[in-house]
């Protein structure tokens, strides 16, 4: 009886929560950001893969100590010192160019969900973005920075500033993306283009009905940046990146990341894929503050944990999983075995769905604590330099513990994630017990019933 009025209450909550939430889910802006990030993925993957080569996990320090780990990754480090140069081009031209990838996959998104010309649209917002983002510089600059060529003497060349085009842009990229958009579809919508005959062939009419947006989205973005530099002295990436800090700031905090992915988990008890819903609010952050490190590496320098890498400590259904195969319920000892290899590899729908996880009150509280203790623990391992930041970005489906360790390259990362398996037992075990015994007594009765 009390755990039928407690789901009555979670329904109730559910009516009322889950309309805002999918109201929030669905607006066309956020889906855009969403759905054009992840466009950054096949790229950020192959620049790790590279930059993973090129940064071995242990430094000259260790390989002088000697023991069997130097000696097992002595030849990796040493062919990685030689041509580290060389295995870094692939992650300069992804990571690197991040921002411009951005710029397209989001402004091509949100361009589709108006039923605009995806591909020009996209190209006239990158265009835009390079205007104020990546000023051409002077040749004489460049060869102060270009090994063994001299190109002072040629004044007609210039090379693009790439400062912006990597992680440091990726925000200004969103927002230029976004408005660059809006602006093209004003034009259309105030039939602010020229029109040809209907003669004319599609992809000639086509080019002609461009030129007007272009021209107003260069009057918009050029004169507000050339404005913006004069009376601010700042350019337009500047002034956006100043305004959004604070809130980036305020976001990449440890409370604010905890209750970020708590928010989501309690969307998952009402039946909504809450992390992926919530996941936009850190995962701009976490491209930027993961490409910040790997400029701070290339300089020589440590990695800094930033608080948004506890979002790697916020799946804890492995600890239920295993406990699972031990439940005196059919159903949940099956649905363990099912659960377990995929949850190896950190897919978890079988466990979620099968319980179920959703309008369970028993199994909602260790849901939303196990992630909460475990990122707060996670925290605590960094304040004391335990945990290295990432310098990589994973998003493959790798087994347990790969994730973290590829995206350091750092094995107390990955020692510290197999630590958590045990806490995560530890917090699921007295509801999983409750639970167990609850469908224990539910499977007796229906087999009486049916004897």
């Amino acid at each position: 009886m009390r755990s039928t009025n407690m789901n009555e209450k979670l329904t109730n909550l559910a009516n009322k929560v889950l309309p805002v939430a999918n109201k929030i889910g669905n607006q066309r802006h956020i889906q855009a950001i969403s759905s054009g990030l992840m466009y950054l993925i096949p790229f950020a993957l192959l620049g790790a893969i590279f930059n993973i080569i090129a940064n071995p996990p242990l430094t000259e320090t260790i390989i002088q100590q000697g023991g069997w780990y130097a000696k097992l990754f002595s030849g990796w480090f040493h062919f990685a010192q030689a041509h580290r140069a060389t295995l870094m081009i692939p992650s300069n031209m992804t990571m690197g160019l991040m921002s411009v990838i951005a710029v397209l996959g989001i402004s091509f998104n949100l361009a589709k969900s108006y039923k605009m010309k995806e591909l020009s649209t996209s190209m006239l917002a990158l265009v835009m973005f390079l205007i104020v983002a990546a000023p051409s510089v002077p040749a004489y600059i460049a060869s102060l920075v270009t090994s063994g060529v001299d190109m002072s003497t040629v004044p007609t060349t210039s090379v693009l500033d790439v400062t912006n085009l990597g992680s440091s842009g990726l925000f200004v990229a969103i927002v230029i993306s976004l408005l660059s958009t809006e602006v093209t579809r004003f034009c259309k919508v105030k039939n602010l283009v020229i029109k040809m005959p209907s003669s004319v062939p599609p992809n000639v009419a086509d080019s002609f009905s461009s030129v007007i947006p272009a021209i107003i989205n260069c009057i918009v973005f050029f004169g507000v940046n050339l404005f913006s530099q004069n009376v601010f002295g700042y350019s337009l990436p500047e002034l956006i990146n100043s305004v959004l800090t604070p809130a980036i700031n305020n976001v990449n905090t440890p409370i604010a990341i905890i209750s970020i992915i708590t928010l989501g988990n309690l969307l998952w008890i009402f039946g909504m894929h809450g992390p992926a819903m919530m996941s936009m609010l850190y995962i701009p952050i976490s491209f930027a503050m993961t490409g910040a490190n790997v400029e701070l590496v290339a300089a020589g320098k440590e990695a800094i944990f930033q608080p948004v890498y506890l979002t790697q400590f916020a799946n804890a259904f492995f600890g239920l999983t295993v406990l699972l195969l031990i439940a005196k319920s059919k159903q949940l000892k099956a649905i363990g075995k099912v659960g377990i290899i995929p949850g190896i590899f950190l897919i978890s729908e079988p466990v979620v769905f099968g319980t179920p996880i959703m309008f369970n009150p028993i199994l909602a509280i260790p849901h939303l604590l196990a992630p909460i203790i475990m990122m707060s623990l996670g925290w605590l391992a960094s304040s004391f330099g335990f945990l290295s930041g990432d310098v990589n970005i994973i998003f493959a489906q790798l087994p347990l513990g790969l994730n973290a360790f590829f995206g350091s390259m750092s094995v107390k990362n990955l020692i510290f994630y197999f630590l958590m398996i045990p806490v995560q037992i530890l917090i699921w075990y007295p509801f999983f017990k409750m639970y167990d015994k609850q469908l224990v007594m539910k499977e007796a009765e229906e087999e009486a019933a049916t004897a």
